[in-house]
Order: structure tokens, then C-alpha cells, then sequence
């Protein structure tokens, strides 16, 4: 078994399918890991889509600007980014997306952004900061 954040990969067709494993790579099957953690295939392909959030360079296509306590936030819109897990069968709680969706916002927005989220976060805590960001 290879694991990344939620995911658990089989490591090859000879590995049994069990409740252990969440995620099905269309592509080859993993072998091990690149300088970021991902599995990749025997060709050095990461068996991860840059569309998922947990990829720590997702590319999210549905995005939305608002305003956080004069803060300009660029956030992934939180519905977009479920479709994913759904369309690949895979169960994410709303507690771990929200973890992985505040990781790449704290990677997609400028510094002082990301300096004036941290201290928001830290002040308020994160519960408050996904309410505010995320109340879908």
C-alpha cells in the first residue's frame, strides 16, 4: 500500500483489493514516491490529478474573490472541488476538504495575504476562518 494525505494506493495488480485501498489510479499502478510525497508510476508520473486538492500544486478552476476582515481572499469554491472525490469514488469528510481547500489557500494568495490570514487563524481559530471563507 502507498499512502498520500486521504489516498491509499494498491501497489500492483497482485495486491488485494480491500477496504484499505480508496483510491484507483487509471494509470499505472505506483512504486513509490517523488521529492513532494506523491506516489508515481514506474515512469516517474504521479498517479495524483492536479486537479484534487490534496495535489499540493492543484490547479482549481472554479475560484471566487471575497472579503475576510479586509482581507482580499482568493479561495477554491468548496462544491467544485467535492466533485472531484465524487466523480473518483472516493469519501472525504467536509473537516478534511476544508483542511486541504485552507492549505492551498494559504499556497494561491500573496504573502501579505497569507500573513494576514495566519494571524486571522490564529487569533480566531480555524473553525471561524471556514465558516467565514466556506459557509456554502
Amino acid at each position: 500500500m502507498i499512502t498520500y494525505g486521504p489516498f491509499t494506493w494498491a501497489e500492483g495488480p497482485h495486491e488485494d483489493f480491500d477496504d484499505r485501498v480508496n483510491y484507483i489510479h487509471i494509470g499505472s499502478y505506483p512504486v513509490g514516491t517523488d521529492q513532494h510525497g506523491i506516489p508515481i508510476d514506474s515512469r516517474g508520473i504521479q498517479c495524483l490529478d492536479h486537479h484534487c486538492i490534496v495535489h499540493p500544486f492543484a490547479k482549481i478552476e472554479s475560484k471566487r474573490i471575497l472579503w475576510i476582515d479586509g482581507i482580499l481572499v482568493k479561495i477554491p469554491v468548496l462544491t467544485s472541488v467535492q466533485v472531484w472525490f465524487d466523480e473518483n469514488y472516493v469519501t472525504i469528510s467536509r473537516e478534511v476538504l476544508l483542511k486541504y481547500c485552507l492549505r492551498w489557500v494559504l499556497k494561491n494568495n500573496t504573502s501579505t495575504t497569507r500573513n494576514r490570514l495566519a494571524y486571522e487563524i490564529s487569533r480566531r481559530g480555524k473553525d471561524q476562518i471556514y465558516k467565514e471563507l466556506w459557509n456554502e
